[in-house]
């Protein structure tokens, strides 16, 4: 089972399950040799480790510290030291997952072999990045980024677009452009990976990639502090607000699991047990017994302590949320006021560019009307139709002088016409943009038949129609804008 085990540990298997190994343990203690016995001590570490059993695991490694061969052995003491670390990191025990990760890295430099220093290394650089030590951090992953072992290099280096990106003087631009390195090489990204990356190309304007990277993830538990992170710099309050009371739920879930793996108590009531041990065994069963009566007491108080803690802790968070959420609503009705206010500047705006060009054209709009409402008279129509004709001919009817008509309602209303090219591109005819011209501008239908060659004025109406349709059908951000202008 020993070898099981160990051929699944160099194989990066994350095995779980102790069942057969205790039996393992067992033996060796008995029957030696006590090489084995250590080893079998270390591997039950991991195991425990792997299966989420954080006490079991600092206890199998404080026993694999007590052997002969962690004395004798650097590579073995490498392991346990490195073992022991990676429990205390993950319970956020920093000081000491450091302390055990610098041991880790010396004794493995004591063994010569250039594969396992690197590891240890990048761990210790890990638990600086964990304690925000930032400089030194950058240090050590900028030392392993070009090493031959490509693993650790593009962990090392994905570390570093990380640490650009929180350091007190981040720099998101190095952190979007690390991550496409990484990605171009084949990197296999965490969802963390991904939430950083999607938050750093948020910072640097890339909202749709932004977008796209935030999309591949989940975005609750732990990963629902992205959502937040770019909803934030966004201004989406609401959003923010959402991700935030998420993260706070999980983060109070992790706080409550992190309370049933009190790693640095199981170290030092082994280290206690093993002084208790040397000396009478009478004296040590009182002392066990004391001992147990303190600790009852301890932890009723920690209990009734840490009770009355997460009730403050609530009610200031209800507090808080009360708040933000006043905030939110009160930063919304300004949005929505400062929204109306534009809209009504916008539309007012119209009013007066189309009331210009009213004034400027009456007197041939007027005359169109009376040609097209003439009939009885063929003698009084043509002489209406020659003054419509000359004073057509000052507006014109080419490409140059649609072309001056749309610069004009684009000096006037923002660009309105370029916006309206860029947005239907070749879903519109040249001559659906003049006729959208023509409306902007507050031209009469009969001006705009008499502009066209449409000697009906039905048809004036048939194409406004479907212009304005197929306006109403389409997705474009600027579409309210576009219909307030065509009307």
């Amino acid at each position: 089972m020993l070898a099981k085990v160990a051929d699944a540990d160099s194989r990066f298997i994350d095995e779980t399950n102790d069942s057969l190994l205790l039996p393992a343990v067992e033996y060796y203690r008995r029957h030696g040799p006590r090489s084995l016995y250590a080893w079998s001590l270390y591997y039950l570490g991991r195991l425990r480790y792997n299966a989420g059993d954080y006490n079991g695991a600092i206890l199998s490694y404080a026993l694999a510290s007590e052997t002969r061969l962690y004395k004798s052995d650097y590579s073995f003491r490498g392991f346990v030291c490195s073992g022991i670390a990676d429990t205390y990191r993950w319970c956020f025990y920093d000081a000491e997952a450091l302390q055990y990760d610098s041991l880790a890295l010396a004794d493995f430099r004591r063994t010569g072999n250039i594969h396992y220093e690197r590891g240890a290394l990048y761990n210790l650089a890990l638990q600086h990045y964990n304690m925000h030590h930032w400089d030194i951090a950058s240090e050590l992953f900028a030392s392993l980024v070009s090493v031959p072992d490509t693993l650790i290099a593009m962990r090392a280096k994905n570390d570093l677009a990380a640490i650009a990106l929180y350091r007190p003087d981040p720099d998101p631009a190095v952190s979007v452009r690390l991550f496409e390195e990484l990605a171009a090489s084949g990197f296999d990204f965490t969802s963390r990976d991904i939430g950083e990356w999607a938050y750093a190309c948020e910072l640097t304007g890339q909202r749709g990639r932004a977008d796209s990277l935030l999309g591949i993830l989940d975005l609750s538990g732990d990963l629902a502090r992205y959502g937040y992170m770019v909803a934030d710099v966004r201004g989406e309050t609401e959003e923010a607000l959402r991700y935030l009371v998420e993260t706070e739920a999980y983060n109070d879930s992790l706080h409550t699991a992190l309370q049933r793996h009190s790693v640095q108590t199981s170290m030092e009531q082994y280290q206690a047990q093993a002084a208790r041990e040397a000396r009478d065994r009478a004296k040590i069963r009182k002392l066990v017994i004391f001992l147990l009566i303190v600790l009852l007491a301890s932890l009723i108080f920690l209990s009734e302590w840490l009770l009355q803690r997460q009730r403050r802790l609530h009610a200031e968070r209800e507090r808080r949320l009360e708040f933000i959420a006043g905030e939110a609503q009160r930063l919304r009705r300004l949005a929505e006021d400062r929204q109306r206010t534009l809209q009504a500047e916008k539309e007012e705006g119209m009013r007066r560019f189309v009331a210009s060009f009213r004034r400027e054209w009456q007197t041939l709009a007027d005359l169109c009307h009376e040609y097209h409402v003439t009939y009885a008279d063929p003698q009084a129509r043509n002489l209406i139709y020659n003054k419509v004709m000359d004073l057509a001919s000052k507006i014109g009817r080419d490409d140059k002088s649609f072309h001056a008509l749309e610069k004009r309602i684009n000096d006037e209303l923002d660009g309105l016409m370029h916006d309206f090219r860029r947005d239907f591109g070749d879903r519109l005819t040249e001559t659906k943009y003049r006729l959208a011209a023509c409306l902007v501008a507050g031209f009469d239908p009969p001006l705009i038949a008499l502009l066209f060659g449409w000697k009906d004025l039905q048809m004036v109406y048939r194409e406004k129609n479907r212009l304005m349709d197929k306006v109403r059908l389409s997705r474009t951000r600027e579409k309210d804008r576009y219909l307030i202008a065509l009307k």
